[in-house]
C-alpha cells in the first residue's frame, strides 16, 4: 500500500493540502466568532480568518487557497442553491436584470480597453 504521494498525481496532492490547510483555518476562526458571538461566524470568520491570516502570517501564504477544479464547481452548486430559493420565483427577471445590465457594461469596457490597448501598442510598434 503506497502513500498518498504515490498514488496521486503531485499537483491533486498539492490542491488537497492547500484545500485542508485553507479549510482548518476558515473553520477554527469561525468557530472562534461563533464563541464570540459573530453574527454569520463561519462566513465572516472564515472570509477574514483566511484573509487575514494569509496576510499577517507570512509562511502561510503558499499553503493557503482554493483550487479552480474545486472552486468552480462550488460557485456554480451556489448560484443554483441561492436560485432555487427565491421567495418568489416569478420575480427572477429583477434580480436578472441588473446583473445583465453590469455584463453588458463591463464587457464594453473591457472591450474598449482592449480595443485601446492594441492601438497604442501598434502605435508604438510603428
Amino acid at each position: 500500500m503506497g502513500s498518498a504521494r504515490t498514488l496521486l498525481p503531485a499537483w491533486l496532492v498539492s490542491d488537497l493540502i492547500r484545500l485542508a490547510v485553507t479549510f482548518t483555518m476558515a473553520l477554527s476562526v469561525g468557530w472562534s466568532f461563533m464563541q464570540i458571538g459573530i453574527p454569520a461566524p463561519y462566513l465572516m470568520g472564515s472570509l477574514f480568518g483566511v484573509w487575514f491570516g494569509g496576510a499577517l502570517v507570512r509562511p502561510l501564504q503558499p499553503h493557503l487557497g482554493v483550487a479552480r477544479w474545486f472552486h468552480k464547481p462550488v460557485v456554480l452548486g451556489l448560484g443554483v442553491l441561492i436560485g432555487a430559493t427565491l421567495p418568489e420565483a416569478f420575480f427572477w427577471w429583477v434580480l436578472a436584470l441588473p446583473s445583465f445590465k453590469h455584463l453588458l457594461f463591463s464587457s464594453s469596457v473591457g472591450f474598449f480597453v482592449t480595443l485601446l490597448r492594441m492601438n497604442v501598442s501598434q502605435e508604438v510598434l510603428s
